[in-house]
């Protein structure tokens, strides 16, 4: 019996069974160099040469599928529990041009069992399942790039870790002068909040008119109940408000507290407290003269019973009391807030 075939090791130069015994089943070797479809012709010829008819069967001859390459995955590090966490999946591309999707999976979510499945499509493509995980703990991710024939890649792999749920870390606490001055750099002192989770926090804070309007001042993550000192500067006159978050790393906020200050074009000053005497017993009014003097201007005299607070505009201010216990001379202070800076130091005869 002869074989051959176009295209193959027998084109040209026939297999030949060699003479035998008829009805005995040879094997030969068919080897194609090109893809398509393949005839292979077989005639049985007698020692004496004389030949049957020459039946054919025909075999389709694929081209090499070589696999496509494995996908890229990116996820952030961490969510929570019955969270809908995006996966970033970069399909991989085919070295044969065809086309590719991707399926992905993770134990314990809603692709647990089913994979998520693209459909075929272009290589290179991103799309960004959306993974729901019901129980805490550390989840690993698998993609793998699948080609119209089937041919698959490796399959890499990103680890999230679940939480059972994210709590809000605690508000920060704001500390700053009562006034400052134009163009003039002030400190801020903000305490960020601490997190229930125990996951690190920052602070962010911002202020209408000043260097962190718009862009906030931003502490980085780090521990929580640590002190920052951001400094502000103001551009124009007037009442300021600083406002400050604590944000968790999952991006749970705090509440925002906020405290005020005032912005004048010059610093504060005090030129004379009057009168400079008073009557044991009796109530009295004492106004301090000088320039802007802020809302928050308070007074003290020692023994002197009443409200240290000022009431007024910034150039004169008035606060009452009634000195008690001893007469004779009290020195009094002016500050530019409670605990604040000394703005002037007077003596009061009391009599």
């Amino acid at each position: 019996m002869q074989c051959t075939s176009v295209g193959s090791n027998y084109d040209g130069t026939a297999y030949d069974s060699g003479l035998g015994s008829g009805g005995v089943t040879v094997t030969p070797s068919f080897t194609w160099t090109t893809a398509g479809t393949k005839t292979v012709y077989c005639t049985t010829f007698d020692q004496n040469g004389a030949a049957s008819s020459t039946p054919s069967k025909t075999i389709t001859i694929n081209s090499v599928n070589n696999p496509p390459t494995a996908p890229t995955i990116s996820l952030p590090a961490s969510g929570n529990v019955n969270q809908a966490i995006s996966v970033s999946v970069t399909k991989g591309t085919d070295p044969d041009g065809n086309q590719v999707k991707v399926q992905c999976t993770s134990v314990g979510s809603n692709y647990d069992g089913t994979a998520y499945d693209s459909g075929l499509g272009s290589g290179g493509v991103t799309v960004t399942p959306s993974f729901t995980w019901t129980t805490a703990g550390t989840k690993a991710v698998y993609c793998t790039t699948f080609d119209q024939n089937g041919a698959a890649s490796s399959t890499p792999s990103k680890t999230i870790t679940i939480n059972s749920v994210n709590n809000p870390p605690t508000a920060p606490t704001i500390s700053l002068p009562a006034s400052g001055n134009v163009n003039q750099a002030i400190s801020v002192s903000v305490t960020k909040g601490t997190d229930p989770d125990g996951n690190q926090v920052k602070v962010q804070c911002t202020s209408v008119g000043s260097n962190y309007d718009g862009t906030a001042y931003d502490s980085g993550l780090g521990s929580g109940g640590v002190t920052v000192t951001p400094s502000f500067t103001w551009t124009t006159t007037g009442t300021k408000t600083v406002y400050c978050t604590t944000f968790d790393q999952n991006g749970a906020a705090s509440s925002t507290p906020s405290k005020t200050i005032t912005i004048n074009s010059t610093a504060p000053s005090v030129t004379s407290v009057s009168p400079l005497t008073a009557t044991f017993n009796q109530l009295k009014t004492f106004t301090i003269f000088g320039s802007n003097l802020p809302s928050t201007t308070v007074a003290f005299i020692p023994d002197c019973q009443g409200s240290t607070a000022t009431t007024g505009t910034s150039t004169q201010r008035t606060f009452s009391c009634t000195p008690i216990n001893t007469t004779g001379p009290k020195n009094g202070v002016v500050k530019d807030q409670t605990g604040g800076t000394t703005l002037f130091n007077f003596t009061v005869v009391v009599q």
